[in-house]
């Protein structure tokens, strides 16, 4: 008898996920006896971290060809090289703090409904919420990120001539490929009810729709 596709392996939760988890099932369930049906619309961490290389090869090759259009050949310095190096690793942890920013001035408790982890067997650094937004509460949050470390670096730095900046901004375009994927998912989703809430899963990747007729 044939295998069927490689199973996933269950990612080992820590303790704060596994709190945050039961705290949510809770919550599920007393939307669902409210008369509220779930959706999820979740991502997997893997497939994200894949799409990120994906998407890096077009995004930079389209983002050189315009650099070099507008500009002159820049003159390379490593010093530079290591500053961007070390202003992308910052940004990683500004990139969760965006999302926590924008998602905490948005939710009942504010920041207290917000918060970050790590989770070590995809090498991912995250930001939740514990609290239903609505839809554009929620896209709001999830794409700032990207516009932000991603497409005004880009922008200033083909316009102003800044290489490294251009070089910053594809890095961080394709470190919100996650983001990216969440957004299209509930972009491409259409409600069947005009009560509709969107919370974070609390130890995925993506978004649950609660929805009532």
């Amino acid at each position: 008898m044939g295998k069927d596709n490689k199973e996933k392996k269950e990612r080992v939760l820590t303790d704060a996920e596994k709190k945050r988890l039961e705290k949510f099932e809770i919550l599920s369930n007393e939307m669902t006896q409210q008369n509220y049906t779930r959706k999820d619309l979740t991502i997997d961490l893997n497939e994200a971290n894949k799409n990120m290389v994906l998407l890096l090869i077009p995004l930079t090759v389209i983002s050189f060809v315009l650099y070099f259009v507008l500009n002159p050949i820049p003159k390379l310095h490593i010093s530079e090289m290591f500053i961007t190096m070390g202003a992308y690793l910052i940004s990683i942890l500004v990139h969760e703090a965006l999302h926590g920013l924008s998602w905490g001035i948005a939710s009942k408790k504010k920041f207290k409904d917000i918060e970050f982890g790590y989770a070590a067997s995809t090498m991912n650094p995250y930001c939740t919420c514990s609290t239903p937004l609505t839809k554009g509460n929620y896209i709001f949050g999830a794409v700032m990120p990207l516009v932000i470390l991603g497409i005004i670096p880009i922008i200033v730095g083909i316009a102003g001539g800044y290489f490294w900046v251009m070089l910053f901004g594809i890095i961080g375009s394709a470190s919100a490929c996650g983001d990216i994927m969440v957004i299209k998912n509930i972009a491409s989703y259409a409600p069947s009810a005009k009560d509709v809430v969107y919370m974070d899963h609390p130890t995925e990747g993506g978004s649950v729709v609660f929805e009532r007729v």
